[in-house]
């Protein structure tokens, strides 16, 4: 058996030769050893084994011949998620799988692998299914005529008895689906793109939402798939934060939510998939769905060593991820979902403190976008001189003031953008960050300094909320949290004009605004002279050995 394995002949070296295998099975092995080292690269560079086709490949297929079933099945398991690993394919994320599609009770299913790679989640189900004696039918569908061949021969390889394997090639855009399933797998290949914008193909689930609509070639998939009306039905596809977030598929998700198909959402860990730093998440589908679960995940991982994945360090704890999504205790109805800006589930099972006597934004100020120009646009018309117009970018902005002294200047003498300048008492937001940055214009702008893309402006009515008092609260952990709530992404986040005015703001009378504003731009003013006065000490000490030097 392969105790630690980091290389194809390592695995070859420890393997005890067994009964020759021969038959069709002894071309597969021939075949599979081609692929091993002619396609992959990865014959020992030691020379006792060389690629081509000589004397050293008999040697080695020699070898390869001798092993046993189960020998044989581990070297194939090692090849699957050691070299073709663009499907989101790792054996934890495949027994998850396995457990979520309720593929572990003694019931018969027929199985639709829509991307299947190069087989490793039919490989799970054989492997299982062999341990357990169940009894299944597996569809699996590949795009790419390669993969479609391994995951054929190591398919062949895996067999079993009591389960029947049909691979095949078929674009699942533009193909029909021919067969009845019950369970299904929708795991695309990373950075998949529905390659299509013809209206002519018709959807399977919403016939007033053309494929074209749809955008993305998770949720094409998903209409595809949902197209079974077996009261058993139940899916898992593997999503990116774009696709739970992209407002170009909003409506199209909304019917899928109203209609009861989507049963919960799993955020896994970021590096969940070893080929990716991104974060995805399992959406979990069925009929008749009343409520939605949500489950945050991003923690549960096992310090175990995955030998498939020498260098990954994180690993699915997929016993305690799949017993709390079955217990899973943040549970929302189907309005509550639809009511969602954002369906991450680190977001949704934040507590949140009610806010009392809360009024949408909007009710208290115009919010817009800054203009879509960007520096590049002003390229050409930058001056060293006032000139009476300057661009502002997030760059100026700092957690308490705008700092006039880094605007760039331009030449400029159209009033186009007048609407997008400063004005005394806006509050200006960086729309795109890693921290959103929050800052009230105090004072009267001498010229007209243009707020560019990549910011919003809210400028509030002054009879019914004080700048500073909006800024005090967008950075309390209260405002926070609004903000978290219609966030967008991962690493660099995203909030735009319309949600933003959607957030409640807790409305006092004025006065105790204004109150709250003088004691809080008091302890600024307070901050802002001791940050001068530290900076000042600085380069003193900087400029000490320089005064001494010169006496």
């Amino acid at each position: 058996m392969i105790k630690k394995i980091s290389s194809i002949a390592e695995a070859i070296s420890e393997i005890k030769k067994i009964k020759p295998l021969v038959g069709e099975t002894k071309t597969i092995l021939e075949e599979i050893y081609w692929h091993l080292s002619s396609r992959a690269g990865i014959a020992p560079s030691n020379g006792e084994i060389s690629i081509g086709k000589g004397s050293n490949n008999v040697f080695l297929y020699n070898i390869l011949c001798d092993l046993s079933s189960q020998d044989l099945r581990a070297l194939a398991k090692y090849y699957q998620y050691t070299l073709n690993n663009n499907y989101g394919a790792t054996p934890e994320l495949d027994r998850l799988t396995f457990f979520l599609l309720g593929l572990d009770k003694n019931d018969y299913n027929e199985i639709f692998d829509m991307y299947c790679g190069n087989g490793t989640f039919i490989n799970t189900i054989l492997e299982i299914n062999d341990f357990k004696n169940y009894q299944n039918k597996i569809y699996g569908n590949q795009m790419y005529s390669f993969d479609e061949y391994i995951a054929t021969l190591i398919s062949k390889i895996c067999s079993i008895e009591t389960t029947q394997v049909e691979i095949f090639k078929k674009n699942i855009f533009k193909e029909e689906i021919d067969f009845d399933y019950n369970r299904i797998r929708i795991f695309p290949p990373l950075g998949l793109e529905y390659p299509y914008n013809n209206s002519e193909i018709p959807t399977r689930l919403f016939n007033d939402i053309p494929f074209s609509n749809i955008y993305n070639s998770i949720w094409a998939s998903v209409d595809k798939s949902l197209k079974t009306n077996k009261e058993n039905f139940k899916g898992v596809a593997l999503a990116s934060g774009n696709d739970l977030w992209g407002g170009r598929t909003d409506n199209y998700k909304k019917n899928i939510i109203r209609k009861g198909y989507l049963e919960g959402i799993i955020e896994l860990p970021v590096k969940a998939l070893p080929n990716s730093k991104s974060k995805f998440y399992l959406l979990i589908f069925s009929n008749n769905n009343k409520e939605v679960k949500f489950l945050d995940a991003s923690s549960m991982i096992t310090n175990e060593k995955n030998i498939f994945t020498e260098h990954e360090k994180v690993i699915l704890n997929v016993d305690s991820i799949f017993s709390n999504y079955i217990d899973c205790k943040c549970i929302k109805t189907i309005e509550e979902t639809l009511d969602m800006k954002n369906l991450s589930p680190s977001i949704v099972t934040i507590e949140k403190k009610e806010i009392k006597n809360g009024i949408p934004l909007c009710e208290l100020a115009e919010i817009f976008s800054g203009n879509q120009y960007t520096l590049k646009n002003f390229e050409g018309m930058i001056s060293e001189k006032e000139t009476g117009y300057s661009i502002l970018r997030s760059n100026d902005i700092d957690d308490y003031i705008i700092n006039l002294k880094t605007l760039i200047h331009i030449n400029y003498n159209a009033n186009k953008f007048d609407k997008y300048c400063l004005q005394y008492g806006d509050v200006i937001i960086t729309s795109k960050s890693s921290k959103f940055k929050v800052c009230v214009v105090d004072f009267k702008p001498q010229e007209k300094i243009i707020v560019t893309s990549g910011m919003i402006i809210v400028r509030p009515d002054p009879k019914k909320l004080n700048s500073t008092y909006l800024k005090l609260f967008l950075d309390s952990n209260l405002g926070q949290q609004a903000l978290q709530s219609i966030q967008k992404g991962e690493i660099i986040f995203t909030i735009n004009a319309k949600d933003l005015s959607t957030i409640k703001i807790p409305y006092i009378d004025l006065e105790q605004q204004s109150k709250m504003a003088v004691k809080y731009s008091s302890k600024v003013s307070t901050l802002i002279n001791l940050r001068n006065k530290i900076n000042e000490i600085k380069n003193q000490i900087n400029t000490i050995f320089i005064e001494t030097d010169t006496k």
